[in-house]
């Protein structure tokens, strides 16, 4: 019998159908970007690398602006006209177009505050992405309000294979860091035409007679919010970058991609499908926190056992992915492990205030816990770049118990069973770590690549003991009937 999407069955099977669908596609994305870093890193120096990163951290705020919050806001939103959506395609990209022309004009001003000439030029390449990037917002956010996520994860596949052609090309082509700048053009081109053409829709003129206020009333609070929050992701890279110049910048950014392209493919599609199903249960607070509670185990256990194995083993990771000329980025590599792991455990919270239309209270927390990190980087600066690694992992150490009780407490949901089951699983991650920083000491003087497949073996059979215990085996078996809905589900 064919199932309603609107049952608990229906829906979650729908959900766990995209999330399959999502993930097969995200696998093969985080090989590709996995294969970027690894190859790019033997054709580019720590300082290409560096420069680029200089630019992006100030020039990709634009990134955030074409999008003003329009994207969530009609993922979010009951009811959604043609019209509307034609609206909000022209928006962005008016908006896109908009931030790409005060990159361009801010060149000068942008290289000045760097004090490094090169950057004028590696900024106005840069610019034309931005609005690239508006052109292709909504048509994302479609996809994924209709939860055809498996088109998105095509689309996003086929632009980062034929953006990382691109700048394989030009980096064998002697460009430098103009190949970094190559891969972001074309893969953007890519995946405009990607999108519009797996969307199935092209956007009528503008309409005045749509009514967009609500829209705007729900995007713009997000908007301030992700501003805010881009500002203080950035932070660490432009104070690198302004205190220590490119190369300590390209070390980070190399630390920064090495930990958070495997963790990005595992919370991204998460974070995504949340959104889109729980969007379906606004006023259903018993159905709402089960898909929360089990959405929050399937990301955190793997990020997890994942960010340990990463910590214990990052000399011979380094290593193998991306060569030896790269081992100053190591002690990065653990400490931004750490801190991306802490951050995941917020992530559960993100979706309720999202979901819920919080966005207020989104803001005035993001507020705190962007002072909180910005404090904490300001201090670190003080003791050399690797003083802020060290504020960026301090800062999620302390700011995930109280971004879980915050939300519990604006929402008025009971997300204390949350913060256990986030406390039992670091317990459990730990003790799976602490027996593969074991294994890799026994085995260190082999080669790296055997070490890395020593310490991700460890880290497995370790979590699987673990299951002896009553509460874990709970834990897992929630994870693994997701799993199996999955593999199970047929369509609503």
């Amino acid at each position: 019998m064919q199932e309603r999407a609107g049952t608990t069955v229906g829906l979650g099977r729908t959900a766990a159908r995209s999330g399959a669908q999502t993930l097969l596609g995200q696998a093969g994305r985080f090989v590709l970007q996995l294969a970027s870093v690894v190859v790019l890193a033997r054709l580019l120096s720590e300082s290409d690398y560096g420069l680029v990163g200089m630019a992006l951290a100030i020039v990709g705020v634009g990134h955030i602006i074409k999008d003003i919050g329009l994207a969530s806001a009609s993922v979010q939103t009951h009811s959604l006209t043609r019209g509307q959506r034609d609206n909000l395609f022209w928006i962005n990209s008016a908006a896109g177009l908009s931030v790409a022309v005060i990159a361009a004009t801010s060149a000068p001003f942008i290289a000045s505050f760097y004090n490094r000439a090169e950057l004028t030029e590696i900024v106005l390449w840069l610019a034309p992405s931005l609005l690239l990037a508006g052109m292709t917002t909504q048509y994302r956010a479609d996809l994924t309000r209709r939860l055809k996520l498996g088109r998105v994860a095509i689309a996003e596949l086929a632009s980062t294979a034929i953006g990382f052609t691109a700048g394989v090309l030009t980096a064998l082509g002697g460009w430098g860091p103009v190949a970094l700048v190559a891969q972001q053009l074309v893969g953007g081109l890519a995946a405009v035409i990607f999108f519009c053409m797996l969307s199935g829709w092209l956007p009528a003129l503008y309409r005045r007679q749509e009514n967009m206020s609500h829209l705007f009333g729900m995007g713009l609070p997000l908007f301030a919010t992700q501003i805010f929050t881009y500002v203080v992701n950035n932070a660490d890279a432009i104070l690198i970058g302004r205190l220590f110049g490119p190369v300590p910048v390209g070390l980070y950014n190399r630390g920064l991609q090495l930990v958070r392209v495997p963790m990005n493919q595992m919370r991204g599609p998460l974070d995504t499908l949340s959104l889109s199903v729980l969007a379906k249960l606004h006023d259903e607070n018993d159905r709402f926190l089960q898909f929360v509670r089990r959405g929050q185990l399937v990301m955190i256990y793997p990020l997890l056992a994942a960010a340990g194995a990463l910590i214990v083993a990052a000399p011979a990771v380094v290593d193998v992915a991306l060569g030896p000329g790269w081992g100053e980025a190591v002690v990065y590599v653990q400490l931004i492990a750490l801190g991306e792991a802490m951050n995941s455990l917020a992530s559960a919270g993100g979706w309720i205030y999202m979901s819920r239309g919080l966005a207020s209270q989104l803001l005035r927390f993001t507020i705190f816990s962007g002072v909180v990190r910005l404090v904490a980087l300001l201090v670190g600066s003080s003791f050399g770049p690797v003083g802020v690694a060290v504020g960026f992992a301090a800062a999620h150490l302390f700011v995930w118990p109280v971004s879980l009780w915050w939300v519990g407490r604006v929402s008025q949901l009971a997300t204390g069973a949350m913060i256990l089951a986030a406390l039992r699983a670091i317990t459990v991650c730990a003790a799976g770590t602490f027996a593969t920083w074991i294994v890799v000491l026994l085995v260190n003087g082999l080669p790296s690549t055997l070490v890395v497949l020593f310490a991700a073996a460890a880290q497995v059979i370790g979590l699987a003991i673990l299951a002896l215990v009553p509460a874990v085996r709970r834990d897992y078996g929630e994870i693994f009937e997701t799993i199996r809905m999955s593999r199970g589900a047929k369509s609503p």
